[in-house]
């Protein structure tokens, strides 16, 4: 009868040693895969930031679609050019004399003393990514020009 307490007691303890191995190589396995998936998530978002920052980049925009960016450039500029010279019907700083035209003056007015200070500026970040645009489409092309833009 002696040695079944001891026979018990050496299983338990068998039986702990068992469990705490297992525990060493859970812990273990928690801890690479816990690396692995840091890793990974910092490789994806080391990709998506490169990504985002080449999207946000006009010049590689301009580079990798300059057709596209001389159309939007030529409606850009036909807007703002339309809205800083008035409607074109040659009424351009005329009063008006049909009544519910005044709302629409004041409106007028106001909306060309807001975009007013910002046309030469917009116009001339325009202009500097056109030449720009035309300066990048001839050195890929090989294209010289005698006059400069």
């Amino acid at each position: 009868m002696g040695s079944q307490p001891d026979e018990l007691e050496r299983s338990i303890a068998q039986k702990r040693e068992d469990i705490s191995s297992r525990i060493t190589v859970v812990r273990q396995r928690v801890r690479e895969d816990a690396a692995n998936l840091r890793s990974s998530a910092e490789n994806q978002a080391s990709d998506v930031k490169t990504k985002v920052q080449g999207n946000l980049n006009l010049g590689n925009q301009v580079e990798s679609h300059p057709l596209a960016a001389l159309t939007g450039a030529l409606g850009l500029g036909i807007a703002l050019g339309a809205a800083s010279e008035g409607s074109g019907d040659g009424s351009k700083g005329k009063p008006s004399s049909h009544p519910s035209d005044s709302s629409s003056g004041v409106m007028g007015g106001l909306l060309a003393s807001l975009i007013s200070p910002t046309t030469n500026v917009v116009r001339d970040e325009l202009q500097g990514l056109v030449s720009d645009a035309f300066s990048s489409f001839r050195s890929n092309t090989g294209i010289k020009s005698d006059r400069t833009v």
